[in-house]
């Protein structure tokens, strides 16, 4: 899983990130994360690789993203999460979450704000906002911009595909990526594809050593199709290799 913290005011840009490779969990299936803002101690006891650090003006409000990779999704199940406000002291994180035993892995995300009103108190407590007729229309519009603006931007990079090349794999920016979101740890190939009734796009390509990789049809808005009915997409434990470790991935109508 790859969080990402990042705000409103700072772009897109992530301001930290973890992996699950570099947290801390020992042997219990649940890990919690802490959201920071730089320059401020987190709760006594946190381990540091399991600390994100948010922009100082992004203290009160930000953007955090969570994914998860799964290997053979069919058989395996969605992480629990959970997110609360804790006291600079981590009053209410004082007893661990337990996991739930049916559902395994699971992951706890914390998130801690401290408004300047609190440190100045000392009190231990964390106001909340009230949910306003305003708040929830802020929050609408809010989202209405994250939806215009996401395939807006991705209809934007598949008209450059098509423009530059039909077909092809070639690496896309990683600085690209990066400064909209993207996580730091994947390299992305990205392009157009099109195929008639009676032809079939084949793909060879002999994957590095690495954590996991995958092959995905999309849309025109970078949607992957309907995973759910169609075998739309491979992976490093689904596919099937030469001798030699490479794999061809053939793309048909049937």
């Amino acid at each position: 899983m790859q969080p990402h913290a990042k705000g409103k005011d700072a772009g897109s840009s992530p301001s930290s990130s973890l992996s699950s490779s570099s947290s801390s969990s020992s042997s219990s299936p649940t890990i919690e994360i802490y959201i920071v803002p730089e320059g401020e101690h987190p709760p006594p006891g946190i381990p540091t690789t399991n600390i994100l650090r948010s922009r100082p003006q992004l203290s009160e409000e930000g953007l955090f993203i969570v994914r998860q990779t799964f290997a053979r999704r069919s058989k395996e199940l969605p992480a629990e999460l959970s997110i609360e406000v804790v006291s600079p002291k981590g009053d209410t994180a004082s007893s661990p979450p337990r996991a739930s035993p049916s559902l395994s892995p699971s992951n706890r995300a914390r998130e801690r704000k401290v408004p300047a009103a609190e440190k100045e108190a000392d009190s231990g407590l964390v106001p909340i906002r009230k949910f306003t007729p305003k708040a929830l229309d802020a929050g609408l519009s809010k989202a209405g911009l994250l939806v215009a603006g996401a395939s807006n931007m991705f209809s934007r990079w598949a008209s450059g595909f098509k423009s530059n090349h039909v077909n092809k794999l070639p690496l896309f920016d990683q600085k690209t990526s990066d400064s909209v979101g993207g996580d730091p740890n994947i390299r992305y190939y990205h392009s157009y594809w099109e195929i008639g009734e009676d032809e079939a796009l084949v793909i060879d390509a002999k994957p590095p050593k690495c954590q996991t990789w995958n092959f995905q049809l999309n849309n025109h808005w970078m949607e992957s199709l309907d995973y759910r009915f169609h075998n739309i997409h491979t992976n490093k434990f689904l596919a099937r290799y030469r001798k030699d470790g490479s794999v061809r991935v053939i793309v048909s109508h049937r």
